[in-house]
């Protein structure tokens, strides 16, 4: 639909749920969860038949393009833990980027295209956090502490010079806050009595 609401057409149908939708760079494709996180598809924006990307043999979820539109990454749980992975913009060239025993969830493409920030779920014995990392899984650097909270859904601003993101830190009430990329010059957003979570940027 356009921005103000109006003119709102369907996309999929059939009874195959269509979830976390995002947008290719050019505005030709959307990519999507098919069904409750049992594979990524993507579909032509204006309208046409659905393009199965991955195989569904394990659960996957939340794509995202990456900046130049040529790949996607998504969370997949081939085993125990969901692990973010990466593939071509028509699905080929499958591999996955973490292999560490927790789960990482929400993979979003930095704007340089070389660098993916995502984050871990609590668990037991674990806080979930935010990390960013090269796009071929190397060099990754933990972005928030543990002290803080929990910390999750990371979108970086278009330019790259922030990254906005949901956090409990503050008694236990979820928030919305901005950062640096290296975790630096946190800002908190909002101030409700609700939660607020799941925040995302303009173009």
């Amino acid at each position: 639909m356009n921005s103000d609401g109006s003119n709102p057409y369907q996309l999929t149908y059939g009874k195959i749920i269509a979830q976390d939708p995002d947008w290719s760079p050019d505005g030709k494709y959307i990519a999507y969860t098919l069904g409750r996180d049992t594979g990524i598809a993507k579909i032509p924006a204006k309208g046409g038949k659905p393009i199965v990307l991955t195989d569904l043999s394990y659960p996957q979820s939340a794509p995202a393009w990456s900046p130049d539109g040529s790949k996607i990454t998504f969370m997949g749980k081939p085993g125990k833990y969901w692990q973010v992975f990466v593939m071509n913009a028509d699905g080929s060239g499958l591999r996955q980027i973490t292999h560490d025993p927790t789960d990482h969830r929400f993979p979003r493409w930095m704007p340089d295209g070389k660098r993916i920030v995502y984050n871990t779920r609590k668990s037991e014995h674990v806080i979930g956090q935010i990390f960013i990392m090269n796009a071929d899984g190397t060099n990754v650097k933990q972005i928030t502490m543990s002290t803080e909270g929990e910390n999750g859904r990371p979108f970086p601003s278009p330019d790259g010079r922030y990254i906005v993101f949901n956090s409990n830190r503050l008694d236990n009430n979820w928030e919305i806050y901005i950062m640096r990329p290296d975790g630096s010059e946190v800002k908190r957003l909002t101030n409700t009595i609700g939660d607020d979570f799941e925040p995302c940027w303009s173009p």
